[in-house]
């Protein structure tokens, strides 16, 4: 599971891909079985799609896939954040999240939407750590837009990432502050825009 997510990461797999057991016991040199299991845990983690004498296949979204998604990362990641906020004891518990934040406007400054996208949910990774919330840790992968990223890669535009680097500047600023209402409010916001500006592609960018 964990190779295919960084597949999936890396540009080397994409939605709607057959994932067939022959070829990937032979890519990662493992047995059959473990590539079940394998597509089991994509299959119970909504990232693949399984059908009857067809195989597998990595999930791709509909327009109502995406909004089913967000809404359910809204609140999600919403109270991640409130969370968060309520939790954290130490000014240096917030370094990594700075720390991706820095690369972050690096990576906007060099025009690399994609590597802005797949650090963009590093930053949403750790600050679900920062809750120490162990069931929250265990939807991440439910919540990886990593399926999303993949499949609406040509449309990640840099310049709609400044607005997300400022949003984040701005939730470290209410965790410090353990301000959770603006830093929960900040978060659903977050996740509203990146909705909003997917909701606006067109058609040919969805699965129908």
């Amino acid at each position: 599971m964990s190779e295919i997510l960084r597949g999936l990461h890396e540009g080397r797999y994409v939605p709607g891909q057959k994932l067939i057991e022959s070829d990937l016991t032979s890519r990662y040199a493992v047995g059959r079985g473990s590539v079940r299991e394998a597509l089991r845990r994509l299959e119970a983690a909504g990232l693949a799609i399984a059908t009857l004498h067809r195989g597998a296949r990595i999930r791709s979204f509909t327009r109502d896939g995406i909004r089913d998604l967000a809404e359910v990362s809204e609140a999600i990641l919403g109270f991640a954040a409130r969370l968060a906020a309520e939790r954290v004891d130490r000014a240096e518990k917030l370094d990594a999240l700075r720390e991706l934040i820095g690369r972050m406007s690096e990576q906007i400054q060099a025009g690399d939407s994609f590597t802005v996208a797949q650090i963009r949910y590093h930053v949403i990774q750790e600050l679900v750590s920062l809750t120490r919330n162990q069931e929250l840790m265990q939807m991440m992968p439910r919540l990886d837009a990593a399926v999303a990223r993949a499949q609406f890669r040509a449309a990640f535009d840099v310049r709609a990432a400044r607005e997300d680097l400022t949003d984040f500047q701005r939730l470290i600023g209410y965790i410090l502050a353990r301000d959770s209402d603006s830093a929960e409010r900040v978060m659903r916001s977050f996740i509203r825009r990146a909705a909003v500006s997917i909701q606006q592609l067109p058609d040919e960018h969805f699965d129908h």
